[in-house]
């Protein structure tokens, strides 16, 4: 289960509980979060992972409008942790704290776009 509600501060946290623990995190400090297999890992800033039970569109449905963005099928990021972009023939990715992370063709335009004021956010 996912609850995510506000603090003192009026800073959005995200609550996720498991089978047998769980953790409690300020969206703002989630990097991104990979779909693997019937599993989401939610990665934070201070590089410690969670593996969740929940579908990757779950997350897009309950962090809508928190600057996160679907760069590929399996990948959605935070765009406040967005360090550059690389394109080549062949490959695309974003890199986040030190480490690419793979985004599609037509993803990856539209988040240039995004970053440069052009599009809305989505």
């Amino acid at each position: 289960m996912i609850k995510i509600d506000f603090n003192k501060q009026n800073e959005k946290r995200i609550t996720i509980t498991g089978k047998s623990d769980s953790f409690h995190a300020n969206v703002k400090d989630i990097t991104y979060i990979t779909y693997e297999g019937s599993v989401s890992i939610v990665h934070l800033a201070n590089e410690r992972k969670y593996s969740i039970s929940h579908s990757l569109k779950y997350f897009e449905e309950n962090l809508k409008n928190d600057s996160f963005f679907k760069v590929h099928r399996n990948t959605l990021i935070n765009t406040e942790y967005i360090n550059g972009t690389q394109t080549t023939h062949r490959e695309r990715s974003v890199n986040i704290n030190g480490i690419n992370i793979k985004a599609s063709r037509r993803r990856i335009a539209l988040l240039k776009k995004f970053l440069c004021g052009k599009l809305p956010f989505l």
